[in-house]
């Protein structure tokens, strides 16, 4: 497994491209071409995101967050996650 931390993932990403990226993707979800993406749980200390997400001709992936909410009280991070993706077209399918 590739562990990254924010640099690298900055360095990996063009912030330009990610947004157009998400952006397609975030419209998509509200018309009828094919994207698929779930929803989260929510609780009253915080939330558990399990969040697979398709759009077709894009890629598939999926993303796994937890946030709570009093961390912060605690002196930890309130939120922690790993997410795994297999792009196609753009990313002439590479994995990242």
């Amino acid at each position: 497994m590739l562990v990254l931390d924010c640099d690298q993932v900055r360095q990996l990403f063009d912030p330009g491209e990610l947004a157009e990226t998400l952006r397609t993707a975030f419209r998509s979800i509200c018309d009828d071409s094919g994207v698929a993406a779930a929803g989260r749980v929510l609780t009253p200390g915080g939330l558990l995101g399990t969040m697979p997400g398709y759009v077709p001709d894009v890629g598939f992936g999926a993303k796994l967050l937890t946030y709570f909410r009093n961390n912060h009280n605690r002196g930890v991070p309130r939120a922690s996650g790993v997410g795994r993706a297999r792009m196609t077209g753009a990313w002439g399918g590479s994995d990242r």
